[in-house]
C-alpha cells in the first residue's frame, strides 16, 4: 500500500514584501523535509512536479484557490536500486560569484 502527499500552497496570502509568491518555496521546504523523513524511514519516493493541476485538483476534491506545487508517493520499494553516483562538489557550486570554483 502506499499514499500520495499533495504539496498545496495559497498563493493571496503569501506575498512578501518584495511581492514574491513565497507559498511555492514554502511548500517545497515542506515536501523535501516530508520525502527525507520517509527516505530516512526506509520509504520509496520521489518528487513528482510535472502534473495536470485541474486533474490533480478534481480527483482529490482541493479547493480552486490552493496552489498545488508537487506530490509525492510514499511507499515500501518493490527493489532496492544502487544509488546513483554523484557530481563532485565543485562541479556543481561556485564559491564568491557564480563560475567562481569551488575551494
Amino acid at each position: 500500500a502506499y499514499v500520495i502527499r499533495t504539496g498545496v500552497g495559497l498563493p493571496e496570502v503569501s506575498r512578501g514584501s518584495t511581492g514574491r509568491l513565497w507559498y511555492q518555496v514554502d511548500v517545497a521546504i515542506a515536501m523535501q523535509d516530508m520525502i527525507l523523513a520517509a527516505t530516512a524511514l526506509g520509504y520509496g519516493t520521489c518528487w513528482i512536479g510535472a502534473f495536470d493541476e485541474e486533474e490533480v485538483k478534481k480527483v482529490l476534491e482541493i479547493p480552486e484557490e490552493l496552489a498545488v506545487v508537487a506530490l509525492t508517493p510514499i511507499g515500501v520499494p518493490a527493489e532496492s536500486p544502487s544509488p546513483r553516483p554523484r557530481k563532485a562538489p565543485e562541479e556543481v557550486f561556485s564559491e564568491e560569484k557564480f563560475g567562481g570554483g569551488w575551494r
